[in-house]
C-alpha cells in the first residue's frame, strides 16, 4: 500500500531495487537506487600480525541466514589443509550456543572466539587480517562495507551489494556458494597471499568504499530527489 501512494520508492542496492520491479512491487519509473550510508571509521592497519598467521572475523547476527556455521566449518577444513589462523565471531544470536559447542566437537576451542555483540565492532576489524560475510542472502551487506573501511578485504557470497562493491581478488574474493569447500579454499588463498599482500588488497579495499558510501553523499542525492521531486508538482 505504501508502495503505491509512493512517488519514488529508494532501493539500497542494486539487488533490491531489482528485486522490487522484478516482484512487480514497484514500476520501473518508481524505483530508484541510492546506496546505503555507512559512517566511515578509520583506516586501521597498525595492530595486524607481520607473520603469516590469519585472523578472520565473522561481525554479524549469529543467526542460520547469516550461515555461521557453514563458516565455522570451512575453517575447520582450512586448518586440515595446512593454514594458520583464528577465527573470531563478533555478534549474538540463536546460533551461539551451537556454534560453541561445535567449536569444541571441532577441537578449536583454542582458535575460535566468540565476543558477542560489540557496540563498536571496527574496533575488532582493526585487529583481523580479513572478514568472512557468508550470508545466504542480504539486503545491502553493512559488515563487509564496515569492514572495508577499515582497510580489511573481504570473503563473501554473492548477495546484496558484494557483485557491485567487492573486486574480485582486488579487495577480496566472492565464493561460488555458501558452502564449507568454497569458504576454505578461499581462506587458503587468503592466507598464502601473505600479509604485506592482504595489506594492500585492504588500501585498495578502503579506497573503492571511500565516498561511494559516505553519509554526505548520501544526503546529497536524496536532497536532489526531494528536489526533482518539487518540481514535478509545481508543473502540475
Amino acid at each position: 500500500m505504501a508502495y503505491a501512494t509512493a512517488h519514488r520508492v529508494i532501493g539500497v542496492s542494486r539487488v533490491v531495487t531489482s528485486w522490487l520491479i522484478e516482484n512487480h512491487e514497484v514500476p520501473s519509473e518508481k524505483a530508484l537506487r541510492i546506496d546505503n550510508p555507512v559512517s566511515l571509521p578509520l583506516l586501521g592497519l597498525e595492530n595486524r600480525s607481520k607473520e603469516n598467521f590469519l585472523r578472520i572475523a565473522f561481525v554479524g547476527r549469529l543467526e542460520p541466514v547469516k550461515n555461521p556455521s557453514g563458516l565455522l566449518e570451512g575453517f575447520s577444513q582450512a586448518l586440515a589443509q595446512g593454514i594458520t589462523a583464528e577465527l573470531w565471531f563478533v555478534g549474538e544470536g540463536s546460533e551461539r550456543s551451537k556454534l560453541e559447542n561445535r567449536t569444541v566437537e571441532l577441537n578449536l576451542s583454542g582458535r575460535v572466539r566468540f565476543f558477542g555483540f560489540q557496540k563498536n565492532p571496527e574496533n575488532f576489524l582493526y585487529q583481523c587480517d580479513i572478514l568472512v560475510q557468508p550470508s545466504h542472502s542480504e539486503g545491502f551487506g553493512l559488515a563487509f562495507v564496515e569492514a572495508m573501511a577499515c582497510g580489511v578485504p573481504v570473503i563473501s557470497t554473492p548477495v546484496g551489494s558484494a557483485p557491485e562493491v567487492i573486486q574480485e581478488g582486488r579487495t577480496g574474493w566472492l565464493l561460488a556458494n555458501p558452502n564449507p569447500e568454497p569458504i576454505a579454499n578461499a581462506l587458503e588463498e587468503a592466507w598464502r597471499l601473505g600479509p604485506e599482500k592482504l595489506r594492500e588488497m585492504g588500501l585498495l579495499a578502503r579506497e573503492s568504499v571511500e565516498g561511494r558510501f559516505e553519509p554526505i553523499h548520501y544526503l546529497e542525492r536524496i536532497e536532489k530527489l526531494y528536489q526533482e521531486l518539487a518540481l514535478e508538482r509545481r508543473g502540475k
